[in-house]
């Protein structure tokens, strides 16, 4: 069967999308006026552990420039503070896991309640691997009834160029893992 689509269209959207499990949470709002993370006060530990993790990555730059011993030293501090921060991250995140399929331009989920297409949500994502938090609006673009909820498609509104770098980095490092290699190829082989 063919899908009527260009070939080479559909491995470069293919290239760009990924199929993940997030710590997702969401609701429908009326504007866009406030920043999304607003919407979500519950989720102020997510948002420090994000900005922890950004601090660290900012401070890895740094340390290539210190003595070896020094930089080894960080090193271990930073990992220890790691651990810790692990844990309280993984306890905050392990209610709100849900598979999505996710791209630069937007989301696609289950959700246990119906939206129209054109309605705004605010959303917060946490990419489970590095644990960056995401704060953003989408518009639904879509919703279908299935058997146990509704899938909705949602593209993200006014993404700054740095959030879209988040996902973007964040899709290349999947692809790279070799079980998501594996199962790219096992899901476009022909069935017969």
């Amino acid at each position: 069967m063919t899908t009527g689509r260009d070939p080479l269209q559909q491995d470069q959207r293919d290239a760009f999308r990924i199929s993940d499990t997030l710590a997702l949470h969401f609701r429908a709002v009326n504007n866009t006026d406030t920043p999304a993370e607003q919407h979500f006060p519950d989720q102020a530990p997510l948002q420090l552990f994000s900005e922890y993790k950004k601090l660290g990555h900012e401070l890895n730059g740094l340390l290539a420039n210190l003595d070896p011993s020094i930089h080894q030293a960080l090193k271990l501090q930073e990992k220890r503070l790691d651990l810790l921060a692990n844990l309280l991250f993984s306890d905050h995140c392990q209610t709100s896991q849900q598979s999505v399929n996710l791209s630069e331009g937007g989301l696609a989920f289950i959700s246990t309640s119906q939206h129209n297409v054109s309605d705004t949500l605010a959303m917060s994502l946490t990419f489970l691997a590095s644990g960056f938090s995401l704060f953003c609006y989408a518009q639904v673009i879509r919703c279908e009834k299935l058997s146990d909820g509704w899938r909705l498609a949602c593209k993200f509104i006014s993404l700054p160029e740095a959030d879209q770098q988040l996902i973007a980095r964040h899709i290349l490092a999947a692809q790279r893992k070799p079980a998501f290699r594996q199962a790219s190829t096992s899901q476009r082989e022909p069935r017969s």
